[in-house]
């Protein structure tokens, strides 16, 4: 009889796994979601640009990297404004890494309407560095760019659609630094 009980047990627990996962929602969302998962570049070409950001408190300059839809995929390529403003991702590389770590990432990202700010972390300072006060100052520093006349990140940037992400110690860091910056939604 207990025997019976088990095969009972077992015949349900693989019926419920199989057969379970057909009527969550998020199995019932996934055909949708084919859409938001494209396999190829969307219809922007990424530009970029370096500049330098100094954080109030720190007696050294990060480098950024911003990724931008451009007109061309070259540095300092004229902004593409068609559609804009766009949300904005700071990313943040993995321990060591520098503003190229995204390189092949970021151009993707900015395809479907993105502007991504690659931080280049001092990792010499690791706990100090990529901070909420530097997130925070480096926020201000990418609205006044958007807001100049002339700048090639004017009119680009979507201020409520701020995010952050990082790789390995930088996704770290951008999940401690990024919840303290009430700019940053995501």
């Amino acid at each position: 009889m207990s025997m019976n009980i088990v095969r009972f047990a077992i015949v349900i627990s693989v019926v419920c796994m199989l057969a379970c996962p057909l009527f969550s929602p998020q199995a019932q969302a996934e055909p949708a979601r084919a859409t938001e998962k494209p396999d190829h570049n969307g219809p922007y070409t990424a530009g970029w640009r370096f500049e330098s950001f100094k954080g109030s408190s720190k007696a050294y300059y990060n480098t950024l990297k911003i990724f931008y839809p451009a007109a061309s995929a070259a540095e300092n390529a004229t902004a593409n404004l068609t559609g804009a403003p766009f949300p904005t991702i700071i990313m943040l590389p993995f321990m060591t890494g520098n503003v190229e770590v995204y390189n092949s990432n970021a151009p993707v990202m900015v395809s479907w309407g993105m502007v991504v700010v690659v931080f280049g972390v001092n990792w010499n300072d690791a706990s100090n560095s990529a901070n909420p006060t530097d997130l925070n100052e480096l926020l201000n520093q990418l609205e006044t760019e958007n807001q100049t006349g002339g700048h090639k990140l004017q009119g680009m940037m979507d201020k409520s659609g701020y995010g952050i992400s990082g790789i390995s110690a930088g996704g770290a860091k951008s999940v401690i630094a990024g919840r303290y910056v009430s700019r940053i939604a995501a």
